[in-house]
């Protein structure tokens, strides 16, 4: 899959694996404040973890 992805993002195929990691980090925990905030707005009582790529906190 990261092949294939890469074949067509150039931004991600020039990227090192430890500077892609960090990003994911980043692109993940970006995503998952607006869903958050969605939730928030929505006023419902959701926690969206920003743990990745494993989280280690039991849910609930």
């Amino acid at each position: 899959m990261a092949v294939s992805i890469a074949a067509r993002h150039e931004r991600i195929a020039r990227l090192r694996p430890d500077a892609l990691h960090q990003a994911q980090i980043k692109w993940y925990a970006e995503q998952k404040r607006e869903l958050q905030a969605f939730f928030d707005r929505q006023g419902r009582d959701e926690t969206v973890s920003l743990e990745w790529p494993l989280e280690t906190r039991r849910r609930g």
